[in-house]
């Protein structure tokens, strides 16, 4: 039989206003390109514009928290737009094709503040 046990965790916290000023500037969708999953470009351009800077933050604090709970290896590797969010169900994750492991995802703002916080799972057989 296989129990999730938990391998990582990870926390990362920013300003959505930082983002708002990164998405005013001309080399933006540079920037949007290194950061986002082609799925996530896709929701990004279907947003209103006042929603896509707390969109681009979470993305980009779900990452960072990824990051976090990553060995020394698989950080040296790490690549932004390889990630992607989705939710299965209710619940959140963020997903990359190369890794078994589960990466379940919290995300939650206040004013300007957003906060993400990654768990790491993995199935171990007993």
């Amino acid at each position: 039989m296989k129990f999730p046990v938990v391998v990582g965790l990870g926390v990362d916290i920013t300003r959505i206003s930082r983002f708002s000023r990164l998405l005013s500037r001309p080399d933006s969708a540079r920037f949007l390109q290194r950061v986002l999953h082609p799925t996530e470009n896709d929701k990004f351009n279907r947003l209103e514009l006042s929603s896509r800077p707390q969109f681009v933050a979470g993305c980009w604090a779900a990452k960072e928290a990824v990051f976090k709970t990553l060995d020394a290896e698989d950080q040296k590797v790490f690549s932004f737009n390889s990630w992607s969010r989705r939710t299965v169900g209710q619940k959140p994750e963020i997903v990359n094709d190369a890794h078994l492991d589960k990466f379940l995802l919290s995300i939650s703002h206040d004013d300007d503040i957003l906060v993400a916080t990654v768990l790491r799972q993995r199935l171990i057989e007993t």
